[in-house]
């Protein structure tokens, strides 16, 4: 290999390099930035929807609740969410990783790209995995623990409060929470792609008017 050759390789691994920490760096952002502060407990009681709806739940039953309690089954919950993110971080880094390598193995001069089709099936497994979790997690973390907050000897009321907090953690809880992630993944999606194009166009810029390169021209294709 000449000279010439070996400052084309080591320019293209630098571009190549700068693209893999792009990718990495997107997907900490979205899963342990953006995804995580859905999870982490926050610095108000009165900003934690899930406490602040069982609190005015019970009280409008009659109800006491064991706030000591009550703290530490949704910290469980948080913590085991706040867990999932980094699996999911990881999942999408190495997914991201594999579909740029595989799409583009085949050629001799390229730039690597994302579209927003790129993204389907991750997307489609990363929300199916999460809905998952999110279900999983709540129901052994939150709603299997409902008793343990609870002193409450009249068994309807009881049950009452118990099938109203399900419902709401099933449905409205689940359903905001999802709605928020399918947005934040949307958004860091788009941003990847833009990045990347930025990138390119800086990578194609250098190599195409560099003397170092003039011999052998490319192209976005």
């Amino acid at each position: 290999m000449n000279e010439k050759e070996e400052l084309k390789k080591q320019y293209f691994n630098n571009y190549k390099s700068n693209v893999i920490e792009t990718i990495k760096n997107n997907s900490e952002f979205l899963c342990l930035e953006d995804i995580k502060s859905l999870f982490v407990e926050p610095p108000l009681s009165s900003m934690d929807i899930i406490k602040s709806y069982f609190l005015d739940s019970a009280k409008s039953y009659g109800l006491v609740i064991n706030s000591d309690k009550l703290d530490d089954i949704l910290n469980k919950y948080r913590n085991d969410m706040i867990e999932y993110c980094f699996i999911i971080k990881e999942i999408r880094y190495n997914y991201l990783i594999d579909y740029i390598n595989d799409e583009y193995s085949d050629k001799d001069k390229f730039v690597y790209k994302l579209y927003k089709k790129s993204f389907i099936e991750l997307d489609k497994n990363i929300k199916k995995s999460f809905n998952k979790k999110l279900s999983s997690s709540i129901n052994d973390n939150i709603c299997d623990l409902i008793y343990t907050i609870l002193n409450c000897d009249n068994i309807d009321t009881y049950n009452k409060f118990y099938n109203s907090a399900v419902d709401y953690l099933n449905n409205g809880y689940i359903n905001k929470i999802e709605n928020s992630i399918n947005h934040k993944i949307n958004v860091k999606n788009i941003m990847l792609i833009n990045n990347l194009h930025d990138i390119n166009k800086r990578y194609l810029f250098t190599y195409n008017k560099s003397y170092l390169f003039k011999d052998s021209d490319i192209d976005d294709n």
